[in-house]
C-alpha cells in the first residue's frame, strides 16, 4: 500500500467513525426527549436556525457563547426580513442586568455545547460567566451548536476534557453541565414534568464542517 492510500485509508476511518459517532448520539438524544439535525456547511446553518424557531414559533432571541463571527451573521440572517428580535449576551460589552432581564424575556436561547457524548445524548456546555449560562436555561427552547468533532463516544472521555480545562490554571472561574436532554424533574407525585426548572423543548445542531 502507498503512502496515499495509506492516508485515505486512515481519513475514510475518521470519516466513518465520526459518522456513527454522530448517528448514535441522535439516536439517545431522541431518547432524552430532544432533537437535532445535521448541517454540512456554514451556508445551511442559518437556514436550519431559522426553521428550527419558526416551527416553535420563537421571535425573541438571545446568542450566547458562540463564535462572534458566527453570532453575527446568525444575527443579521434571523432579523432580515422578519420579525424575529435577536441579542447577542456578551458580559464585557452589556450591564448584568440587562443581560438577565434579555434571557428572562427570550423565547429562545442559541448557545454553544464543546461536546457531546454519543453514548448518553448529552451536551457539555462550558462558560466563563453565569449570564451565558443563563441563555441556555432561562428561555424555554433551547437551541445549541456541536462541533461533530467534538462528539465523544463516552462519559468517560468527556470528563478527562472537562478535567484538563479545570486544571488548566487560568484563574478564571468556569461553569460546566451536563445538559441531558430538556428539563424534568419528577419532585411532583413522582410525575415527570417537562419544562419545569428549565427549557421545554431541546433542538441541537451539529455542525458537520467544524
Amino acid at each position: 500500500m502507498s503512502s496515499d492510500q495509506g492516508e485515505s485509508a486512515i481519513s475514510d476511518l475518521s470519516s466513518t467513525n465520526r459518522n456513527a459517532l454522530v448517528d448514535q448520539f441522535r439516536s439517545a438524544l431522541k431518547q432524552l426527549k430532544g432533537d437535532s439535525v445535521y448541517v454540512e456547511t456554514p451556508g445551511e446553518l442559518s437556514k436550519a436556525i431559522l426553521e428550527a424557531l419558526n416551527a416553535n414559533r420563537a421571535r425573541s432571541i438571545v446568542i450566547a457563547g458562540i463564535p462572534s463571527d458566527m453570532a453575527s451573521r446568525i444575527q443579521a440572517d434571523l432579523e432580515s426580513g422578519s420579525e424575529t428580535s435577536v441579542i447577542i449576551i456578551d458580559p464585557s460589552l452589556s450591564k448584568k442586568e440587562s443581560n438577565v432581564e434579555a434571557c428572562n424575556k427570550a423565547t429562545a436561547g442559541i448557545t454553544w455545547a464543546q461536546y457531546a457524548i454519543a453514548s448518553s445524548g448529552a451536551l457539555v456546555e462550558i462558560v466563563f460567566d453565569d449570564i451565558v449560562k443563563l441563555a441556555s436555561s432561562l428561555p424555554g427552547y433551547h437551541l445549541a451548536l456541536v462541533p461533530a468533532s467534538g462528539i465523544l463516544p463516552t462519559v468517560d472521555r468527556a470528563m478527562e476534557k472537562v478535567g484538563k480545562i479545570m486544571h488548566m490554571g487560568s484563574g478564571i472561574l468556569s461553569v460546566i453541565s451536563f445538559i441531558s436532554g430538556p428539563s424534568k424533574t419528577s419532585d411532583i407525585e413522582l410525575k415527570l414534568l417537562y419544562g419545569v426548572h428549565g427549557p421545554l423543548t431541546l433542538y441541537v445542531i451539529i455542525l458537520g464542517w467544524a
